[in-house]
């Protein structure tokens, strides 16, 4: 826990009990959906409860933490010009090699001697 929590004797009290299942998810009835009895927060309360005490929270009928997503890490887009660099540059590359052929082919075409 990142902090130390005083808890009440009334919830100290509610995580000795025993619960179901059906207490901590929602429901469907009669074609629409039930809160659970016992929210969400008010189940983070018993399970770190039950923890202070050295119980198992599981042992009470408290379902596992929910697992978090791990988190999408996407690139970053940058500017038109820093996408399309690597592709320029090996273009650029490549023509400055092919060059003296093509410094000889223009001075035929021209009739001028190399």
């Amino acid at each position: 826990m990142a902090t130390a929590r005083i808890f009440s004797k009334r919830l100290l009290q509610l995580s000795r009990l025993q619960y179901k299942a059906e207490d901590f998810q929602t429901s469907f009835v009669n074609g629409h959906w039930r809160q659970p009895r016992i929210g969400p927060r008010r189940q983070a309360d018993l399970r770190k409860a039950c923890l202070l005490e050295g119980r198992d929270p599981a042992s009470h009928g408290l379902p596992e933490p929910k697992q978090h997503k791990p988190l999408r890490v996407k690139p970053p887009k940058g500017t038109k010009y820093q996408r399309n660099y690597e592709e320029r540059k090996a273009k650029v590359e490549k023509s400055l090699s092919d060059m003296p052929t093509k410094i000889t082919e223009w001075k035929e075409v021209r009739g001028m001697r190399a």
